[in-house]
């Protein structure tokens, strides 16, 4: 993947990537680590992320202004409000997974690994996002640790600063901010917004009991509720990665027409608060995190640029 949006991405990081940033990595790279970890020493990491909870003032500054004098509900959620110092923003997106012990019970306190990750460059002069999708299973050396890892074990070993950290290093690309949301919390979403509209390719068929995922979606065009949904963007067991990254895409793409309206959009502030605890945002505030969802809906679809 040389040039392209990995070449804005990482031409957009402040002091630039190291040799053989995400520009340039080979497609060595991006193959499947069939190794255990076993022989991996591990470092246990406490986050140093700051995490922005409801009504905190977040990491980048933004202004203390209201929007009932402007005529504009939606003003306090404008780029140039939360961002006033910032052009450009690379966000990380994560949606993780839980650990699970051999009772099938969630381990508490445990990071979980990341089931998807995704870069995203938020061009505000420019009105366009450009994103590119890290396969999970890429292999890379994550920082403090000994050994190949997949990417995706960042997560788990070290959450959001271990994976912002371990794409810095690796790739080249610098977090501004970090959003992460747990299946709990995609699913009760799209919930929130009254399902969703999906076609999907292919039939879907897929049980795991461990990971408590059942996936059975008929071809077609359908309306999806939250946990339908969740299936199709994770059902990776039937085709490939790249299969798996152009459903998330579809359903990013879905979920942007969904919220264009300003009615459904005003659903989102409700359901996210309710959610605190399965939807993160990480040196930005809560109010940021609106802006750059605001800004996402305002543009149209030629502006956005996934891969």
């Amino acid at each position: 993947r040389c040039g392209g949006i990995s070449g804005m991405l990482k031409n957009s990081c402040r002091g630039g990537p190291p040799r053989g940033g995400l520009a340039c990595f080979r497609a060595s790279s991006l193959q499947r680590d069939e190794e255990k970890d076993d022989g991996s020493e591990v470092i246990r990491r406490e986050p140093s992320l700051h995490y922005a909870g409801t009504g905190s003032p977040g990491i980048v500054r933004a202004r203390r202004t209201g929007g009932i004098g402007h005529g504009d509900p939606l003003y306090n959620w404008k780029p140039e409000v939360q961002f006033p110092e910032h052009k450009v923003m690379n966000v990380l997106i994560l949606g993780c997974d839980h650990d699970y012990d051999n009772k099938d019970q969630i381990v508490k306190n445990a990071w979980g690994r990341s089931d998807s990750i995704m870069m995203a460059r938020f061009d505000f002069t420019a009105k366009k996002i450009d994103a590119l999708t890290i396969p999970r299973d890429t292999a890379v050396r994550i920082p403090g640790f000994r050994g190949v890892h997949k990417i995706n074990a960042a997560h788990s070993y070290g959450g959001p600063t271990l994976s912002a950290e371990t794409i810095k290093r690796i790739f080249g690309i610098e977090s501004d901010g970090v959003i992460e949301v747990n299946f709990e919390g995609f699913q009760a979403i799209v919930d929130a917004l009254d399902g969703i509209d999906l076609t999907v390719e292919k039939k879907l068929d897929y049980d795991d009991n461990w990971g408590n995922l059942h996936i059975h979606l008929k071809p077609g065009f359908q309306h999806m509720n939250g946990y339908q949904a969740m299936g199709y963007v994770r059902m990776r067991h039937s085709d490939t990665d790249q299969m798996r990254s152009k459903r998330q895409h579809n359903f990013i793409e879905a979920m942007r027409t969904k919220v264009k309206q300003p009615s459904t959009f005003g659903k989102l502030p409700g359901a996210v608060d309710r959610l605190s605890d399965s939807i993160k945002h990480y040196q930005m505030s809560r109010d940021q995190t609106f802006a750059l969802i605001n800004f996402a809906r305002s543009l149209p679809k030629e502006n956005i640029n996934i891969e």
